[in-house]
């Protein structure tokens, strides 16, 4: 069995039960009016479920806020490649 295949079996077995208990929260909000919280959950189940269906896109993600920290210079690993910790400078005696 292949990454891709088990990755289709998760979304297929697990997709069905998050969306189910996404609705039956959504509901238990709404018949109880509580407005503010509906729309707090269904933000982070929205997340939840873009995460879940679509895993490339985290990575796109991921990806393009790295290039952007990246941007400066260097390459991964490197924080201050010029400095050793040699060169510390000493006070005059």
């Amino acid at each position: 069995m292949n990454s891709g295949a088990l990755v289709d079996g998760v979304q297929n077995f697990v997709g069905p039960i998050l969306l189910l208990a996404i609705g039956i929260v959504a509901i238990k909000h709404l018949v109880t009016r509580q407005m503010t919280q509906f729309f707090q959950f269904m933000a982070i189940a929205i997340l939840i479920l873009l995460l879940f269906y679509t895993p490339g896109v985290l990575l796109a993600i991921v990806d393009t806020i790295y290039g952007l920290f990246n941007s400066g210079g260097g390459t991964s690993g490197e924080i201050n490649p010029g400095n050793t910790g040699t060169n510390v400078p000493t006070l005059p005696s």
